[in-house]
């Protein structure tokens, strides 16, 4: 139930993202998100309230106005048009408006407040990750209570005693910048010594929720042996080995494909979750094709599932150099010592986000 609780809310950050954009979070476009809106209704029968949408803008308003940081809180406010002071057209406008305002102020430590574009987008993504946790935390006790004991795992990869101890991605997108196609290599090693032929890979595409979205290839040394779709379209297979593997064996490599029947973007995001010790390597590898491509891109390990979604501080040293005119990026990660349960991978921007 967490990993599925967790896949709503990467949902409802993608979306609160969305609104912020252009002339921000308006009746219409709220109506264009209807995940959010039937979590912000969710929020509100919960409390008994009336479910309009105009209801369910009021009371994105009041859980920004319960922030426990309003300084944040109130740059979330200018991002999504509700602030009267700062009401532009254009996020961008806003911020320049927000800003200038700040800089104007009687109040030396109010001054001291004003911070750079990139700045209050970075506040502006820690305060969305801030609102779907709440969103997504409604959603979890209304799950709870209407599908009791079902559990969706987005663990990457696992078995019973058998699991990668390599494991190398590739990502191939299209020119409109949906995922077409993961090429999955993976070197496995057994810690049953009683042998073991099967591990498990579950994936999501969390652009779309939909029976048929992910479909599994086998490419080679492996066989696909079944696989189970939940309504929401996220996929768990089993795969088998074509030997029964020890400790005392080499490393067993072999590689499958997840194919992506989907005309959505993708998400800005690439992560495998919940790391298992044996892991000691990843490598992630994104092929763009077309005008969709990234302008900013940092690798990330994270002990929480959306934390890859925030960028990071140019000090931090985690952007990532964009090849080949902006068709290629990749990261290496040497897990020994990493924390476990943790999520890993890439995120960016895409050419037309703030």
């Amino acid at each position: 139930m967490a990993d599925r609780t967790s896949n709503v809310q990467q949902a409802y950050v993608q979306s609160l993202r969305e609104l912020r954009k252009g002339i921000g979070c308006t009746r219409d476009r709220v109506n264009n998100h209807p995940e959010l809106l039937a979590g912000l209704q969710r929020r509100l029968a919960q409390q008994g309230k009336p479910q309009t949408v105009e209801r369910c803008i009021a009371e994105l308003k009041e859980m920004i106005d319960g922030f426990d940081n309003p300084i944040h809180g109130n740059q979330l406010m200018v991002a999504f048009r509700f602030d009267a002071e700062h009401y532009k057209n254009t996020i961008s406008e806003r911020r320049k408006s927000y800003i200038n305002s700040l800089l104007q102020s009687d109040d030396p430590e109010v001054r001291k407040l004003a911070r750079d574009p990139r700045t209050l987008q970075r506040h502006e993504d820690e305060a969305i990750e801030e609102l779907a946790r709440c969103l997504a935390e409604n959603y979890a006790e209304g799950l709870a209570s209407t599908a009791a004991g079902y559990e969706y795992s987005q663990v990457a990869e696992t078995g019973e005693g058998l699991a990668p101890e390599t494991s190398s991605e590739t990502y191939y997108f299209s020119k409109a910048g949906a995922i077409v196609r993961v090429d999955c290599m993976v070197w496995l090693r057994s810690t049953n010594p009683s042998g073991v032929y099967q591990f498990q890979s579950s994936r999501q595409y969390y652009n779309e929720s939909r029976k048929g979205v992910l479909g599994f290839e086998e490419l080679f040394g492996c066989r696909i042996a079944n696989v189970v779709e939940d309504f929401g379209g996220g996929m768990l297979a089993y795969i088998e080995v074509f030997e029964s593997l020890k400790p005392t064996d080499d490393l067993y490599p072999c590689g499958y494909r997840i194919n992506v029947d989907s005309k959505k973007r993708s998400m800005p995001i690439v992560q495998l979750t919940k790391i298992r010790p044996q892991m000691r390597r990843m490598e992630f590898h994104l092929v763009f094709a077309g005008e969709m491509t990234p302008v900013r891109a940092w690798w990330f390990r994270t002990t929480y599932n959306v934390g890859g979604r925030i960028e990071p501080e140019r000090h931090e040293g985690r952007y990532l150099d964009i090849l080949n005119e902006g068709r290629y990026i990749y990261a290496v990660f040497d897990n020994e010592g990493s924390p476990l349960g943790s999520h890993q991978g890439i995120a960016w921007r895409w050419s037309d986000e703030v």
